[in-house]
């Protein structure tokens, strides 16, 4: 897997991705297989088979250390 920065991926964040975001899902698994998109911090994974291994390997790639923000609200 190969990481590129936004700015010289495509914009997630574009109208025109809104619109119709298959010919950028298509771009991102030919051009950018790890995305990470730089405004909004995310990462996104964009081939079956990276996909596959993040989902099997939670010990590499996990969200867990951002359970600590999920405290209770109270009001």
């Amino acid at each position: 897997m190969t990481a590129v920065a936004a700015s010289t991926g495509p914009d997630i964040l574009a109208a025109e991705f809104d619109a119709d975001p298959y010919p950028f899902y298509a771009e991102m698994r030919e051009s950018y297989p790890l995305y990470h998109h730089e405004v909004s911090g995310f990462w996104m994974v964009s081939r079956y088979q990276d996909v596959e291994r993040v989902f099997k390997d939670g010990e590499s790639f996990s969200s867990r250390n951002y359970e600590w923000q999920n405290e209770p609200l109270h009001g």
